[in-house]
């Protein structure tokens, strides 16, 4: 009774991930909510210099205050961020099809030294085999899907470099 099992850590990690994968959904909101509440109090701040409603227009007309008013959160996806992101996600695929590789081949010297191996060893070696599997395919699905973004924003010319801050203030 002393025994860990192995099940017990995995439900553990698990809840660990979730709990973690909460916790940085909820902090990308609360600074989402926070940019803007700072982006609202700028525009209060600017709205103030301008006496009248008439010198606001006219600093609307520039192109400084076109850029004003442009919200930064709403830039769009960068292709170059996204085939980026689909490669990330394959090494980390990868990484945990590996480790379940050798919890396969853990298990399967298991199985291979006994005699009469037991029904339960058989299926988790099985279960090990199906999501190393499984998981490896998820992991070549997004190596091809970052290299597909990459290569068809390259054809589309999506993936032009943006210029610089030194040369958009030239």
């Amino acid at each position: 009774m002393d025994v860990i099992h192995e099940e017990t850590i995995m439900f553990v990690a698990l809840m660990g991930l979730v709990g973690w994968v909460l916790f940085l959904l909820f902090r990308r909101q609360q600074l989402t909510t926070q940019a803007k509440f700072q982006r609202i109090e700028a525009y209060n701040k600017l709205l103030e210099k301008f006496a009248t409603a008439k010198e606001f227009a006219e600093f609307l007309d520039t192109d400084q205050g076109k850029k004003m008013l442009e919200d930064p959160m709403q830039n769009g996806t960068n292709p170059k961020k996204t085939a980026l992101r689909f490669v990330q996600a394959g090494v980390l695929l990868a990484a945990l099809g590996f480790g379940l590789l050798m919890m396969l081949s853990r298990v399967s010297n298991i199985v291979g030294s006994q005699v009469n191996p037991d029904i339960n060893w058989i299926n988790k070696e099985i279960d090990y085999f199906n999501w190393t599997w499984i998981t490896f395919a998820m992991a070549g699905g997004c190596f091809v899907a970052g290299m597909l973004s990459y290569s068809l924003g390259k054809k589309w010319k999506l993936l032009t470099d943006q210029p610089s801050k030194k040369e958009s203030i030239k």
